[in-house]
């Protein structure tokens, strides 16, 4: 050492630099904001499917709407909703169709008396007033296809002028409570309209 200059130590220093704990903080609080967010939105949303698949071919004249069912009863991987929207997908409108859905209250004496488990497929409306206890507009109706229930979901086209409609599936929104879900339900119907006689 020299005379006249002071050495100035530096106090000892730790292996590695130490991690300010508020970062520490913000990143788990980040992580528990994204988990929780994930949870929230599995919860809310219901995953409902309804996985019908099958297609008619009617033929009919202009005015004469044809029913068919979209969702079975007696489900039980299915859960109670409210149905706030149903619209048809449409991949062509060439007969100008109206379409409207319905929950059906089944008959059990109709259906124990004919033998028949359900609504049926491209059926006339003498059968939804044979095979149907009471129904219900859809739209803002609750469904209950669970267990014992007999409800079913209808749906019925009606055709205003000669032409081929073809829908090949529609789109349901529901909701219980809190939770929300929406699904395509793959029904085709291939709408052949004739004139009436």
């Amino acid at each position: 050492m020299a005379l006249g200059t002071t050495e100035v130590e530096s106090p000892p220093r730790e292996p590695g630099r130490p991690v300010d704990r508020r970062w520490l903080l913000a990143a788990g609080l980040v992580v528990v904001l994204v988990v929780g967010g994930v949870l929230a939105w599995d919860w809310r949303h219901l995953d409902q499917r309804y996985e019908s698949g099958y297609g008619i071919k009617p033929r009919v004249g202009v005015g004469e709407p044809v029913w068919t069912t979209l969702v079975h009863h007696n489900r039980d991987d299915l859960e109670e909703v409210t149905v706030t929207e149903i619209e048809p997908i449409v991949r062509t409108d060439g007969a100008e169709v109206e379409v409207e859905y319905l929950i059906c209250e089944l008959d059990q004496g109709n259906l124990a008396r004919e033998k028949v488990g359900g609504f049926g497929y491209g059926l006339g409306d003498r059968d939804v007033d044979r095979y149907c206890a009471t129904t219900t507009p859809a739209k803002g109706a609750t469904f209950d296809p669970t267990g014992d229930s007999l409800q079913e979901l209808l749906v019925g086209v009606t055709a205003t002028r000669p032409g081929r409609t073809i829908i090949t599936g529609h789109h349901i929104e529901f909701e219980n409570g809190w939770r929300v879900g929406d699904d395509d339900i793959a029904v085709e119907i291939d709408l052949a309209v004739r004139r009436s006689r």
